[in-house]
């Protein structure tokens, strides 16, 4: 059996279509800031704070080397979101 030229190209952009998609959805693409830019997106100025949010796995970070660490970006929006007081202002 043969399959139509153009038909099979139909089903062959569905299917990159839908492999984009499920790409998108399962596997986001994580952002990782520096200290500082952590820092300066949670408005806090001392690195000891930071350190604690670590410590209490209040956010993700990442290791890299013995000196450097970064951060993702997602976890701290995340945080700042958890700990805003928008859910008393929806009560309102």
């Amino acid at each position: 059996m043969e399959i139509d030229p153009q038909k099979q190209y139909i089903l062959y952009k569905k299917y990159l279509k839908e492999a984009k998609e499920l790409s998108e959805k399962y596997f986001k693409k994580t952002i990782w800031v520096t200290r500082s830019d952590a820092m300066e997106t949670l408005k806090i100025s001392s690195k000891s704070t930071l350190q604690k949010m670590r410590d209490n796995n209040q956010i993700v970070y990442s290791k890299v080397s013995t000196k450097i660490i970064l951060y993702d970006l997602d976890s701290i929006k995340d945080y700042i979101e958890r700990n805003s007081n928008r859910k008393w202002a929806k009560n309102l």
